[in-house]
C-alpha cells in the first residue's frame, strides 16, 4: 500500500487496523471510528490523523490498563504516551505510574477522554467507554451519515447469559428493540413477534437512542447522524437544433458533468439526462420535436450510477451529498435576420445620441414572418463617440441588445449579430432653434454720458434650457437720436453686434434669419435720485430709558457716491409700542423727519415722501448682561450628613445695581460623588436651580443656561482638626544675615477649636524662603517638610493638621534698611549779580555707612533754598524731594537716612570793587574857609559804574577847611564811605578810602571889573574848568556804563605845594592871605558901590 486517503476510515466500525510499509496517510484518515488497535509505525501521517474516536471495551476490573485497552504503534509513539482526562465514573481514577485505572468494587462501567501526541506533532483523540462485569446486552454508540439507513445490528455488540462458567450467546433476532428521539418519543421498534414498526429518519443531523431488551435485561446506545460529506456537481452545455418536425438527435458531447472531491462520472449516457419544457413537463428524448428551450437535468439513473462511483481516495460517492446546479439546455428553434433603422431628434443639450428615441430592429424570421423590436440605449453601441451635440452617429446592436432580442424572440430563434451590424443604423441630431432678446437699461443723468455709452446692455440667447448672455458695448449697437439728455432711446444691433452674437451662438442651435435685425431695446436716462435708509441702533436695558429716548439715531442719505448722515432727534421719528423693556422697537419718520431728510439731499436730487414714509429702523433694547455666582460651603464631618445636605449655600444674581440671593437646597444642586466622608465635593446647579435663577433674572437680563451649568461650587467636609499659623518677623539689614536666618519665627498650633495653643519655635531648617537673600525687603516664607513635620508632631495624634493648609501657610520676614547718619556741607561763592544761592556748586551729602563715608553730589534740582536770591548773604537750604530720591538711589534699598530735613547754608560773599575819586574844585582866595561842592567830583569804579556824590560824602584829607591859596587833597568822608557801602551791599569796597581829589584856592590877580558877576565868594564855585558832570548826566549807582573815564592824577594829601619847601610855603601863605584879604575888601567895596548905584 502506498497511500491512505483522507477520511478513509471515517464512520467505520472496524476496531483494529494494521498497516505495513510506508504509505502516506491523508488528513482525518482515522477520524470518527472505533479503532483502538492501530499499528502503522512506518506510515507517514498528515496532521491530524485521528479525531473524535468512540470505542467500547467489555472487560473486567483486572484488565483496565492502557495496554489492555489500546495497542498503538504509529509516528514513534505507543499507547504508553496516552494522556487520560475527564474520567466519568464514581471513584474511578488513573494511576500515571502503572498506567492503569482503579475503581471501587461494584463499578459496572466508566468512560474517559484520551489524547496521544506523536513525535511529529500529530495529535490523536477519542472517547473510550469501558463496560465491566459482562453485562447481558452489549450496545455501543455509532456514527452514520445523513442518508444512510440505520440497521439494528449496527449498535448491537452481542448478548450473553452466564450459566455458571458457560456463556450463552443470544442472537439479535431474539431481542426486541426500541428507537426513541431526543424527547423520548418512540419512532421505530420491533416487538417479540418480530414485527417492525416505523423507521429511523436519516435526513437530518440528530441523535437517537436505541434500547435492546431481552426479558429483564437491556442495553442502550446512541445513533449519531452526522452531516453527509459535501461535494459539488455541475451539469453544463447547450445544444442548438433547428426544428424539422421530426425528433432531433441529442448530442451528448454538447453536455458536460463534473463532480467534486475527485469523482469522475465518465462519458454521459442518454439515460443520464431528463429534458423539461418551459412548463416543467418532462419530454422523452425520442419526442423532442417542438421548438423551444428545454431544461436538461440529471436523471435518477444518473444518480444511481454516481452512487456506485469511488474516488481516487477510495471513498464511495454514496457517502456524499452532491449539491450544485444545471445550466444545460437544449434549444430547438428558427433563424432570423435583422435590419437597424435610422432615427433622429432635435438637439436638447442633454439627450445623448445613444438615447435617441424610436430605434427599431426590424426582424425577418426564417418562416417569413416579420417583427419590429424597439431598441433602448442599453441595446446599442455607437461607432462614433457618444455625445448630445448636433451630428450624425452610427450605431450597432451590442451584446446586451442581442441578449434582449434573443429573449424577445425566444431561445428557439437564432439570430446573427454580425449580420445585423453589417449595416449600421444612423442617428441624426439636428440643431435646435434658439431665441434672442435684448434688455433695456437705464442710468442716472450725469450731463456727460450719451445713451449709446450705457453699460449693462446684454443680449440673452436662449438655447434649450440654457441661456448665454452676450455683453454689448457701444460699438455693438446703433442708437437713434443719441443724446445725453433724460429720456428713452431705442437701439438695435450694429453689424459688429450681429457678428458678436452669431459667434456666441452654440453650434447646436440656430436663430431665425430675420430675428437679430428686428431686435429693439430701450436705454433710459433717468433723473438723479437720492436714496435714504434708517440705521438701527441699540442700547442696553437700564430699566428707565424708553426706546424713543435713544441717542444718536441716524438716517443716511445717499447722493451720487456720497452718503450724508442726518442726525435724528426725538421729533423726527415715532416709535411703535414704546417701552423700557428688552425688545426690538420699530420706528418710522415723522413729517418733520421726512422734511429733514428731503432738505438734506438738496435741490438736485429727489426723495419721495411715500418712500421715506416706508422707511423703518429698529431700536433694540438688549438684555443687560448679568452674572451669577454660587458660594462654597463647608461643615465638619459627622458621619451622617452628606455634602449635598450642606446648609448655607446660595446663588447670587446681579440685577443692575442690585443683587438677589437665592437659597440653594439639596434639590438645587448636583454633587459629584456625593458622600459623607471628609473631602471637597464639587457641585453644580441642577436644572431646577438654573430655571429658578433665570426666572429671578427676568427677560430684561440675560443669564445663559450654559454659563449657569458651568458654575461650580465646592462643599468641603472638614475633619476635626487643628489649625496652625506662622508669625512674621523683622530685623535690620547688616549685609550678612539672610532672611532665612531670622530669629523669632514661630509656628502656632491651635487645637480643640482654638482653645488649646502650642507654640513651636522654627529654625532655618523648618522654613523655605522665596528668593532668600541678605538685602532689604519683605520675603515670603513657607514651611519646609521639616517644619510641617514639626508642627504635626506638636499637634499630636489626636488632631490632624491639613497638609495643604500647612503647605499654604506663609509668613513674612522683613529686612528693614539700616538707618545711617547723613549730613550736608555748607557752600559759598562770590557775588556776581547773576548766580543765585540755589545754583551754588560743590554741595554734597555725606552718608556714614558701615563700610565708610559715601558722598552724593547735589545739583540745584536737588535742593530747596529759603528766600533764594543772587544777592550777598547766607541762605539756608535743605534737600528737595528729588535730592532725597537721589540720595536714596545712591545708597540703595539697604539703607535709609536718619533725617531728611537736614539743613546746610550757602553764603554769597561780596565781590571786591575798587574805585577812583577824581575831580578838582577851584576858588579865588577870599579869606574864607573852603567848602566842598560834590558836583565837582565823581567816584568811578573799576567796573565802569559811577556813583552820585553828596557834599557830605567828601572831606579834606587833613580834616581842616583850607583858607589860603593852595591845592588841597580831598577824600571821601567816613560818612560818605558808609553811605556808599550801604548803596553797594553786594560789594566789598577796596582802596576807595585812600583815593584823593583836588581842591584849589587860587590867588586873586587884581581888582575885578564891575561886571555884575562878582567874584567867588568862597562858596566853591569853580571859576576854571571843572571835571564834574552836568546835573542829570551822572549815571545811576547801579548802572554799568560802557564809556571810559579819564583818570585824574591824584594830589598829595598835605597842603604842602610840591615845588617849594616848608618855609617858603608858610611865607607865601601869609602873603597870599594878605593879598586875598585886600582883594576881598576891594571886591566888597565894589559890590557895595554897585548896589548903591543901582
Amino acid at each position: 500500500m502506498t497511500a491512505i486517503g483522507a477520511k478513509a476510515f471515517n464512520a467505520n466500525l472496524i476496531p483494529e487496523v494494521a498497516i505495513a510499509g510506508t504509505p502516506t496517510i491523508d488528513q482525518e484518515a482515522f477520524s470518527n471510528n472505533r479503532i483502538t488497535v492501530l499499528h502503522a509505525a512506518t506510515a507517514v501521517p498528515t496532521t491530524p490523523d485521528a479525531l473524535n474516536q468512540n470505542a467500547d471495551a467489555y472487560t473486567d476490573s483486572a484488565h483496565v490498563s492502557l495496554r489492555d485497552l489500546f495497542s498503538v504503534a504509529i509516528s514513534g509513539v505507543s499507547q504508553d504516551q496516552i494522556v487520560v482526562s475527564n474520567i466519568q465514573g464514581t471513584g474511578v481514577a488513573f494511576n500515571t505510574a502503572t498506567k492503569s485505572f482503579t475503581m471501587p468494587a461494584g463499578t459496572e462501567q466508566f468512560s474517559f477522554n484520551w489524547s496521544l501526541k506523536a513525535a511529529d506533532g500529530t495529535t490523536y483523540t477519542g472517547l473510550y467507554k469501558v463496560h465491566l462485569n459482562d453485562p447481558v446486552i452489549h450496545a455501543h454508540d455509532i456514527n452514520l451519515f445523513t442518508g444512510q439507513v440505520w440497521k439494528p445490528e449496527l449498535n448491537f455488540g452481542g448478548a450473553v447469559k452466564k450459566n455458571g462458567t458457560e456463556i450463552i450467546e443470544i442472537p439479535l433476532s431474539d431481542l426486541t428493540w426500541t428507537v426513541t428521539d431526543q424527547n423520548g418519543a418512540v419512532i421505530a421498534s420491533k416487538d417479540r413477534d418480530g414485527v417492525v414498526t416505523g423507521s429511523v429518519p436519516s435526513d437530518q443531523v440528530i441523535w437517537y437512542t436505541v434500547t435492546y431488551a431481552y426479558g429483564a435485561e437491556s442495553g442502550s446506545a446512541k445513533i449519531f447522524y452526522n452531516q453527509r460529506l459535501a461535494a459539488s456537481y455541475s451539469l453544463t452545455g447547450t445544444q442548438t437544433a433547428t426544428a424539422t418536425g421530426q425528433p432531433i438527435t441529442v448530442d451528448l458531447t454538447a453536455f458536460s458533468l463534473s463532480l467534486g472531491d475527485g469523482f469522475n462520472a465518465g462519458a454521459l449516457q442518454l439515460s443520464d439526462l431528463n429534458f423539461f419544457d418551459a412548463s416543467g413537463n418532462q419530454i422523452a428524448a425520442d419526442a423532442l420535436t417542438k421548438t423551444g428551450v428545454y431544461r436538461v437535468e440529471l436523471s435518477k439513473a444518473a444518480w444511481a450510477r454516481i452512487a456506485e462511483l469511488t474516488n481516487d481516495a477510495g471513498e464511495s460517492a454514496a457517502n456524499y451529498n452532491f449539491t450544485g446546479t444545471s445550466t444545460a439546455q437544449l434549444i430547438i428553434g428558427r433563424t432570423a435576420t435583422g435590419q437597424l433603422n435610422n432615427s433622429g431628434f432635435t438637439y436638447d443639450g442633454t439627450t445623448l445620441a445613444s438615447q435617441a428615441p424610436k430605434l427599431v430592429l426590424n426582424v425577418t424570421l426564417s418562416d417569413g414572418s416579420q417583427q419590429a423590436i424597439d431598441l433602448t440605449s442599453t441595446d446599442i453601441s455607437l461607432v462614433e463617440a457618444d455625445s448630445p451635440d448636433v451630428g450624425t452617429y452610427r450605431y450597432l446592436l451590442n451584446g446586451s441588445g442581442l441578449t434582449r432580442i434573443q429573449a424577445i424572440l425566444g431561445d428557439e430563434v437564432t439570430i446573427d449579430q454580425t449580420d445585423i451590424n453589417t449595416h449600421p443604423g444612423v442617428i441624426t441630431i439636428t440643431p435646435a432653434t434658439a431665441t434672442a432678446t435684448v434688455n433695456g437699461t437705464q442710468f442716472v443723468y450725469d450731463g456727460k454720458t450719451t445713451a449709446s455709452q450705457a453699460s449693462g446692455l446684454q443680449l440673452t440667447l436662449t438655447a434649450g434650457s440654457g441661456t448665454t448672455v452676450v455683453d454689448l458695448s457701444s460699438t455693438d449697437i446703433v442708437v437713434g437720436s443719441d443724446s445725453v439728455n433724460v429720456g428713452d432711446y431705442q437701439y438695435q444691433l450694429s453689424q459688429n453686434g450681429v457678428a458678436k452674437v452669431e459667434q456666441a451662438l452654440n453650434a447646436n442651435y440656430q436663430l431665425p434669419s430675420d430675428l437679430l435685425g428686428s431686435l429693439t431695446g430701450t436705454i433710459t436716462i433717468a433723473p438723479a435720485q437720492g436714496t435714504a435708509e434708517l440705521r438701527d441702533d441699540s442700547f442696553i436695558y437700564d430699566g428707565q430709558t424708553e426706546a424713543s429716548q435713544v441717542q444718536g439715531l441716524t438716517g443716511d442719505v445717499t447722493i451720487g457716491n456720497v452718503t450724508v448722515p442726518v442726525i435724528l432727534t426725538s421729533v423726527d421719528f415715532v416709535v411703535g409700542n414704546d417701552g423700557v423693556n428688552v425688545g426690538s422697537y420699530q420706528y418710522t419718520l415723522t413729517a418733520t423727519g421726512i422734511a429733514k431728510l428731503q432738505q438734506a439731499v438738496g435741490s438736485n436730487y429727489q426723495l419721495t415722501v411715500s418712500e421715506l414714509a416706508k422707511l423703518t429702523g429698529n431700536i433694540n433694547i438688549t438684555p443687560a448682561t448679568t452674572t451669577a455666582d454660587s458660594n462654597d460651603g463647608s461643615f465638619m464631618y459627622d458621619g451622617q450628613t452628606k455634602a449635598s445636605q450642606a446648609q448655607g449655600l446660595t446663588a447670587v444674581v446681579e440685577l443692575g445695581d442690585d443683587t438677589t440671593s437665592i437659597k440653594l437646597d439639596a434639590s438645587d444642586i448636583v454633587v459629584a460623588d456625593d458622600g459623607v466622608n471628609v473631602g471637597s465635593y464639587h457641585y453644580r446647579l441642577s436644572t431646577d436651580a438654573i430655571t429658578k435663577l433665570q426666572q429671578v433674572a427676568g427677560p430684561n437680563y440675560q443669564l445663559k443656561a450654559d454659563d449657569l451649568a458651568a458654575l461650580m461650587g465646592i462643599i468641603t467636609i472638614t475633619p476635626a482638626e487643628g489649625t496652625a499659623t506662622v508669625n512674621d518677623t523683622t530685623f535690620v539689614y547688616d549685609g550678612r544675615t539672610k532672611a532665612s536666618e531670622a530669629s523669632g519665627l514661630n509656628g502656632v498650633v491651635y487645637l480643640s477649636r482654638g482653645t488649646a495653643r502650642l507654640t513651636v519655635a522654627l529654625t532655618t531648617q523648618d522654613i523655605v524662603v522665596d528668593g532668600d537673600n541678605t538685602t532689604t525687603g519683605t520675603y515670603h516664607y513657607h514651611l519646609s517638610h521639616s517644619g510641617i513635620a514639626k508642627l504635626k508632631a506638636a499637634a499630636g495624634t489626636n488632631y490632624a493638621l491639613n497638609e495643604t493648609d500647612l503647605n499654604a501657610l506663609t509668613g513674612t520676614i522683613t529686612i528693614t534698611p539700616l538707618t545711617v547718619v547723613a549730613t550736608v556741607n555748607n557752600g559759598h561763592f562770590q557775588y556776581d549779580g547773576v548766580t543765585r544761592a540755589s545754583q551754588a556748586s560743590g554741595l554734597l551729602v555725606t552718608v556714614q555707612l558701615p563700610t565708610g563715608a559715601q558722598t552724593v553730589a547735589l545739583t540745584n534740582a536737588d535742593i530747596d533754598v529759603a528766600n533764594d536770591s543772587a544777592t550777598v548773604g547766607t541762605y539756608t537750604y535743605r534737600l528737595s524731594a528729588s535730592g532725597i530720591a537721589k540720595v536714596m538711589v545712591a545708597l540703595g534699598p539697604n539703607y535709609q537716612i536718619n533725617d531728611t530735613t537736614m539743613n546746610g547754608t550757602i553764603t554769597i560773599t561780596p565781590a571786591v570793587l575798587s574805585g577812583q575819586l577824581s575831580g578838582m574844585q577851584q576858588k579865588i582866595y577870599d579869606g574864607q574857609p573852603g567848602e566842598l561842592n560834590a558836583q565837582h567830583f565823581e567816584l568811578i569804579f573799576t567796573d565802569g559804574s559811577h556813583i552820585i556824590l553828596e557834599d557830605s560824602d567828601l572831606a579834606f584829607a587833613d580834616g581842616i577847611a583850607p583858607i589860603v591859596v593852595g591845592r588841597y587833597a580831598v577824600t571821601l568822608s567816613a560818612g560818605g564811605l558808609k553811605r556808599i557801602q550801604a548803596l553797594l551791599p553786594n560789594y566789598l569796597l577796596e582802596n576807595v578810602d585812600t583815593q584823593q581829589a583836588v581842591f584849589e584856592i587860587v590867588a586873586k590877580s587884581g581888582p575885578l571889573p564891575d561886571t555884575g558877576t562878582g567874584t567867588d565868594t568862597g562858596t566853591g564855585t569853580n571859576t576854571g574848568t571843572s571835571t564834574g558832570h552836568e546835573t542829570g548826566k551822572v549815571p545811576s549807582v547801579t548802572g554799568r556804563p560802557s564809556q571810559s573815564i579819564n583818570q585824574q592824577t591824584p594830589v598829595k594829601t598835605t597842603h604842602q605845594l610840591p615845588q617849594t619847601g616848608d618855609r617858603s610855603a608858610n611865607d607865601l601863605s601869609i602873603v597870599g592871605l594878605i593879598l586875598t584879604s585886600i582883594a576881598s575888601l576891594f571886591g566888597l567895596a565894589g559890590v557895595r558901590n554897585k548896589k548903591r548905584s543901582e
